[in-house]
C-alpha cells in the first residue's frame, strides 16, 4: 500500500491533516498463512521493519554468500493479526480530511496475485476495507458539512 497526496490549488490549508506532513508512506501488510503453507518467509519485527529469510537451496553457492535474511524498513508494517480499521487508521484516514480541504490522494495496493490486495482495499462486510472506509468517511464529511453544496465528488474508472 502506498499513499499520497498532492496539493490541486496554490493555496495551502490553515490546518493540513498528519498524512500532508508526510507525501509518500509505504506500507506492508503481512497476511496468515493458508493451510497449504508451512513456514512463513516474511517476520514482522515491529510496527516498522520485516525480516525475510531466503528459504532457497543451502548447497547453491551464490545464496550462501548472500546471507540467510534480509532487513527491510518501511512507514508502517501490519503483522497478520492487524485489523481493517487499524490499517485504514494508520495509512488512509487522514486522507479524506485532505481531500475534503482541496488536496488530491492516491491509494494503492501492490503485491502478487493471492497477497492480499482485495481484502484490504475492499473486504467485505463484516470487515470493510481502506476504499469502503474512506468512501465512508468522505460522504459523513460531505452530509456532516455546514455547507454540503459547496463539494463535488465524481468517479474515474481505469480500465
Amino acid at each position: 500500500m502506498t499513499q499520497s497526496t498532492s496539493s490541486s490549488n496554490a493555496s495551502t490549508p490553515s490546518q493540513p491533516g498528519k498524512s500532508l506532513e508526510q507525501r509518500l508512506m509505504v506500507a506492508v501488510r503481512i497476511r496468515p498463512l493458508r493451510l497449504s503453507e508451512n513456514h512463513r518467509v516474511l517476520h514482522s519485527v515491529d510496527n516498522k521493519m520485516v525480516v525475510m529469510e531466503d528459504d532457497g537451496d543451502k548447497n547453491d553457492v551464490l545464496r550462501q554468500k548472500r546471507g540467510g535474511e534480509k532487513q527491510y524498513v518501511y512507514d508502517a508494517v501490519f503483522g497478520e493479526d492487524s485489523t481493517q480499521e487499524m490499517v485504514y487508521a494508520t495509512t488512509s484516514a487522514s486522507l479524506v480530511t485532505d481531500v475534503l480541504m482541496g488536496y488530491n490522494a492516491t491509494v494503492f495496493a501492490y503485491g502478487a496475485t493471492g497477497s492480499g490486495k482485495t481484502h484490504t482495499m475492499v473486504g467485505n462486510s463484516q470487515q470493510p476495507g481502506i476504499m469502503v472506509r474512506a468512501l465512508n468517511d468522505l460522504f459523513k464529511a460531505v452530509k456532516d458539512a455546514d455547507e454540503p453544496d459547496q463539494f463535488s465528488v465524481s468517479q474515474q474508472l481505469c480500465a
